[in-house]
């Protein structure tokens, strides 16, 4: 093949993909085929991120599904134990997951705490508070002195230590006593004692 034929093939060959080149490099002949050719990418982009949404939302929602049932089993026996304080604790994580959820917001009404379901229906979100001084309505005050210390108003009770506190309630402990305190009453039961907490005063925590 002589040298002309074989430029002549290679034009030949070449001239569609420089056509298609410059077809795809053109600019639109009109404002709505802009517009078309843009809408065509953001369809594209937009279908992508639906995509991806979908599947970080199902990841989410399996790994909040796997955590809720990990918490009630710990909820649950804490409960099994007696061991109410930390019951509550673990049954509160659950409502900051899924406020509507049937077993914690059981619990919850169980003990007469109905108001710690309404505030994570409401807010989402519990709060942590200072809270150094419960009086009950018969005049009976608890007092955080210094420290852990607490005191108490009525004569040979007390005093106290405090072992642990959250958004819901504080807990301390006397040397033969528990007493559990929430936004208004408190509970409380003997050491040693296999029974569950006893309701006492109705009350509320003193405004600082």
């Amino acid at each position: 093949m002589c040298i002309a034929a074989l430029r002549s093939l290679i034009v030949a060959l070449c001239l569609p993909i420089v056509a298609f080149a410059q077809n795809a490099q053109q600019p639109p002949a009109s404002v709505a085929e802009a517009l078309a050719v843009c809408q065509k990418v953001v369809d594209e982009e937009k279908a992508k991120l639906a995509a991806a949404q979908a599947e970080h939302d199902a990841a989410v929602a399996a790994a909040e599904e796997q955590l809720i049932a990990n918490l009630k089993v710990l909820a649950k026996e804490a409960v099994a134990g007696g061991d109410l304080p930390e019951a509550a604790k673990r049954w509160e994580e659950v409502l900051k997951v899924d406020a509507k959820d049937d077993e914690a917001v059981k619990f919850f009404e169980t003990i007469k705490r109905g108001d710690v379901v309404r505030k994570y229906a409401a807010a989402g979100r519990g709060r942590s508070e200072a809270r150094v001084e419960f009086r009950t309505q018969s005049g009976r005050i608890f007092k955080k002195d210094h420290g852990n210390a607490w005191s108490d108003s009525l004569p040979n009770h007390g005093p106290y230590r405090e072992l642990s506190r959250d958004g819901i309630c504080v807990l301390i402990e006397s040397a033969h006593t528990y007493h559990l305190f929430f936004d208004d009453q408190f509970l409380w039961k003997r050491k040693g004692d296999a029974e569950k907490w006893k309701a006492g005063e109705l009350g509320a925590w003193a405004k600082q």
